[in-house]
């Protein structure tokens, strides 16, 4: 009997370990398929990445769980890393739908990434813009360098450029720890030359800041054809400025407009212009629509910049025109004409760029046109497509006709009380006279913005919200594009 029990025991041990392995081949596996574990951890060898901490009154977020640290507003854009549970980030844009924002990263290539609306909580983001996806880019395949040939090794996702600048084209990508064969250097030695067969010209450039190496110290300094230069580089005896760190390029000159990229530490740029205050250089950016961007005075070293001409910004609204926080106000999300009526038949008067914000004075009745103010010097006012902007706090703004005059007033969508039921929508989003898409709109309820919550639909896809002005009291939104709060007792609305 005792022999018996013996070997069941045995057979009981030699079990719970064929077990464990089971398990710990399937969690494996799944880890090497997907990159995450099934209980939600994040891989073990994900790297955590440092970012500034906000001040208390900057757009910021805060993280509820280990969250990737994405080059774009989606899963399959690469990571740069994690940003840890409960860190905290400054908050510099939002993609157009809402769901991801962009957040300052200056150790990463491009000086910022995206992380996942559903995993953070945030605070002051009312005014970001809205930032546009950067295109999909794939990881390149390169060749294995032989052992002991000059390598370098990517420390972070790193682009793999056609120059040695950030403004030149990007071929792909290197992943965290990927290798590469190494077979030059830039002459002012930021820039790495590397092996990439399948590329236009047999090679690409990768840049020193986010890359280590080895055996490189006989590699040659290679130069580009005389016939492709870098795009505003500036020549010798040119206004010029250098980056000391990466320097965000803005669409104006201050923190609070749009940021275009980053000129990279080390990298020069031609001087176009100086800010009336000399806080703010503008620079020749041939990579971007407005061929000019604006670069901070505290980050970057100038040369021969006595005969700089002051340049008065044209983005932006003047200071009568400013718009305070609760403005009704609309982005630009691309480049786009404004009218002098509500259709593409009517003349332009002028252009609104992208990441501008324009004051909201109107809509046209099918709601599809915003009248808006025009910045001095043209004053006077617009019409500019809805399609291409992003509206916010317009629900109170009166229809008009073409001619600028109020056809109706404005449908006032009230603030709900602390604690009341509520919805906040988490993209702009109409407002309909009924439960379904098929109804009249009578509104819009921007980014941001709340409602309070009187009634919903049987199946809970459409909630009822306070509308003074519309009839019964009452406008209607889908629930796919708002989160509520603080509904689980409104009625249902047949």
């Amino acid at each position: 009997m005792s022999v018996w029990k013996q070997s069941s025991t045995t057979n009981k041990i030699v079990l719970g370990v064929l077990l464990l392995v089971f398990v710990a081949a399937f969690l494996l596996l799944i880890l090497s398929i997907t990159g995450n574990l099934p209980f939600g951890g994040s891989r073990s060898d994900d790297m955590v990445l440092s970012v500034p901490t906000p001040s208390p009154d900057e757009p910021s977020l805060i993280t509820q769980v280990n969250a990737n640290i994405r080059s774009g507003p989606g899963t399959e854009y690469p990571s740069y890393g994690i940003l840890a549970e409960g860190a905290s980030a400054v908050v510099i844009g939002v993609s157009p739908d809402g769901l991801w924002w962009v957040i300052r990263v200056p150790s990463v290539e491009v000086g910022q990434g995206w992380v996942a609306g559903e995993n953070v909580q945030t605070a002051n983001v009312e005014d970001v813009p809205i930032v546009e996806p950067p295109p999909m880019l794939e990881m390149l395949p390169v060749p294995t360098p032989q052992p002991g040939a000059p390598t370098l090794t990517a420390l972070s996702v790193v682009n793999v450029r056609s120059g040695p600048g950030q403004e030149y084209e990007s071929y792909g990508y290197l992943d965290r720890e990927q290798m590469a064969a190494v077979i030059g250097i830039s002459s002012e030695s930021l820039w790495w030359v590397i092996d990439l067969p399948n590329g236009e010209t047999g090679q690409g450039w990768v840049s020193d800041g986010y890359v280590s190496t080895e055996n490189v110290e006989e590699v040659p300094v290679i130069e580009l054809e005389p016939d492709s230069p870098a795009e505003g580089t500036p020549t010798p005896g040119d206004a010029s400025l250098t980056a000391n760190l990466n320097a965000d390029i803005h669409s104006g000159p201050g923190p609070d407009f749009y940021v275009f990229g980053v000129l990279g530490e080390g990298e020069s740029a031609e001087v176009d212009g100086v800010s009336s205050d000399g806080l703010w250089w503008l620079i020749s950016v041939e990579s971007i629509e407005s061929g000019q961007g604006w670069v901070s005075d505290e980050l970057v070293t100038t040369e021969n910049i006595e005969g700089v001409p002051v340049v008065e910004s044209e983005l932006g609204p003047t200071p009568e025109t400013t718009p305070s926080a609760d403005s009704a106000t609309v982005t630009a999300i691309a480049n786009v004409n404004v009218r002098s009526g509500p259709a593409t038949g009517f003349g332009k008067v002028g252009l609104m760029e992208f990441g501008q914000v324009a004051l909201v004075i109107g809509v046209s009745p099918d709601r599809a046109w915003w009248l808006i103010r025009l910045p001095a010097p043209e004053s006077g006012q617009g019409w500019v497509s809805a399609q291409y902007v992003n509206a916010k706090n317009t629900g109170n703004v009166p229809v008009v006709s073409a001619e600028g005059e109020a056809v109706s007033g404005p449908v006032t969508i009230p603030a709900p009380a602390v604690g009341d039921p509520a919805v906040t929508a988490i993209t702009n989003v109409n407002v309909r006279s009924g439960p379904g898409i098929n109804f009249d709109v009578i509104s819009l309820l921007g980014l941001g913005q709340k409602a309070g919550v009187v009634g919903k639909t049987p199946d809970g896809s459409w909630w009822a919200i306070s509308i003074s002005t519309a009839e019964n009291g009452r406008g209607w939104i889908s629930a796919d594009y708002v989160t509520p709060e603080n509904t689980d007792e409104v009625p249902v609305i047949q």
